[in-house]
């Protein structure tokens, strides 16, 4: 799952995959020899200047931050000669696409694929700001043979010493199989559960009875083999490298990264205020779901017999993005029901809804209709420019799906409002004067009861004003993965 998804959705970070890596070393007749292949995960040129910069954290923010400066720039002409809404739609949507790409460039450590001076494994430390230096604990293989064990202590020593970790600043290696033998297919998926608990807890945990390390581990001056558990200082825990080795001298490693440094890298005060709400609430309905599981009041677990949908309606499933399933409390199950059909049946109940609200004798009205889709909440300067800091904490408050659907809903708000005010303007008088406008000034917010309330400010307050509109009444709904709002000025 990607960060983006996860903070999203609410779910508790526990860790972050910065970099993974298998790789299958040679034909032999050997089965259970241990490999080497791993280390194709360090393999580098030397360095050069342009090396440097690729590896530097800051000097990557500050070539993204150009890079999305022109972007804004490039596109802000081309919205100047948009002639309709879908045109500016279709601009915005192929910009954020570029953003996406930028990021993934500068943020994501994509400026380093194909880079011979940066290795897979340093690219990805670097993403994170982070070097060799960082990495917190090795959570070996470590099966007590002789094969394995000197053969991925020279392994990591190797890879440490390419990467150019201090010497003197030995790395503590954790055998979990003290603890817990070997269980076969399981083992790299215990590995990491317990590197993941160290990294949290900020304890290395001892291997239990190594009290007489081996000379030829000892050689080996960036490892060091505890036989205690030790706690580490306060955000010492940074990153943790997990090795894993099968039959066949097939083998493994991944780079686990403490999710603070996931979280600290947001600079977002309204999205990580988001995150902790929505986090919160699904750590609450997870104790719920203990409580009436151990309560009797439901299954922990519950097998489907069926699909949650028909086999005369999977097709049109299947083809549907669209398509939802909801829970159904009653059975413990999910259901899918067939999506009403886009936006031509979305927009006649809309219209329906317009005609009554046109009964209240209103100066003006406004409507308009857009897919959950078609509002892309991915691109900050985009959401920055058209909406408000309030307004966006209420749209980051939802979960999952939600989350598009809130700020979909308030675009609609903003352009039907604004269509209201055009529609009691003089033919003389420029609401618009390019569709970039920013929105912001036409401010959407919840009231206590929930209900949707306008307040307009800046220029669009005073061009209401001058038109005599006291307020806007406002709607808005929600239909087979459409967003509509009417509004109406008075």
């Amino acid at each position: 799952m990607t960060a983006d998804v996860a903070l999203r959705m609410g779910l508790p970070i526990y860790a972050v995959v910065a970099y993974t890596h298998t790789a299958s070393d040679r034909q032999g007749r050997s089965v259970p020899a241990p490999g080497q292949g791993i280390m194709s995960g360090i393999k580098e040129m030397p360095p050069t200047k342009a090396t440097a910069r690729l590896l530097d954290r800051a000097a990557r923010a500050t070539a993204l931050g150009r890079r999305l400066a022109f972007i804004d720039a490039e596109y802000a002409d081309r919205l100047e000669d948009t002639e309709t809404p879908e045109d500016r739609d279709a601009v915005l949507a192929e910009a954020a696409r570029e953003k996406a790409a930028a990021r993934q460039w500068w943020g994501n450590m994509g400026c380093a694929v194909g880079d011979q001076a940066v290795s897979p494994l340093r690219a990805g430390l670097a993403m994170f700001g982070l070097t060799a230096d960082d990495i917190t604990l090795a959570s070996f293989h470590g099966t007590s043979t002789k094969a394995n064990d000197t053969n991925e202590s020279r392994i990591i020593q190797t890879t440490l010493a390419q990467l150019g970790r201090t010497k003197g600043n030995s790395l503590p290696v954790v055998c979990q199989k003290w603890l817990t033998a070997h269980p076969k297919a399981a083992a790299a998926l215990w590995m990491m559960n317990g590197a993941i608990q160290a990294l949290n807890d900020g304890v290395i945990p001892g291997n239990r009875n190594a009290d007489n390390i081996d000379p030829e581990l000892e050689q080996h001056s960036l490892l060091h083999y505890p036989n205690e558990s030790y706690p580490l200082a306060p955000g010492a825990a940074r990153a943790a490298l997990v090795d894993s080795f099968g039959f066949g001298q097939a083998g493994a490693q991944v780079l686990l990264v403490h999710p603070d440094l996931l979280l600290s890298a947001i600079g977002d005060g309204v999205t990580l205020e988001a995150y902790a709400a929505r986090r919160s609430l699904r750590e609450l309905a997870s104790h719920r779901f203990v409580g009436e599981v151990r309560a009797g009041r439901r299954p922990l677990v519950t097998v489907k017999d069926d699909a949650p949908y028909t086999k005369a309606d999977q097709v049109a499933l299947y083809s549907n993005p669209a398509a939802r399933a909801s829970y159904q409390p009653q059975t413990c199950t999910w259901q899918v029901t067939q999506p009403r059909s886009g936006i031509a049946e979305a927009e006649a109940d809309f219209m329906q809804a317009l005609g009554r609200m046109a009964s209240t004798g209103a100066k003006g009205y406004g409507f308009d209709l857009e897919p959950h889709h078609g509002v892309n909440i991915h691109s900050r300067s985009f959401i920055d420019r058209n909406f408000t800091a309030a307004e966006q904490q209420y749209c980051h408050a939802g979960t999952g799906s939600d989350v598009q659907a809130r700020f979909t809903g308030r675009w609609c708000a903003k352009e039907a409002v604004l269509k209201a005010i055009s529609s009691v303007a003089p033919a003389d008088c420029k609401v618009v004067r390019s569709p970039a406008d920013p929105l912001r000034d036409i401010e959407v917010l919840p009231t206590t009861n929930g209900a949707p309330e306008v307040v307009l400010h800046g220029d669009m307050e005073a061009l209401a004003a001058g038109l005599g509109i006291t307020s806007v009444a406002l709607s808005i709904s929600h239909s087979g993965g459409i967003a509509g709002a009417m509004a109406a000025a008075h």
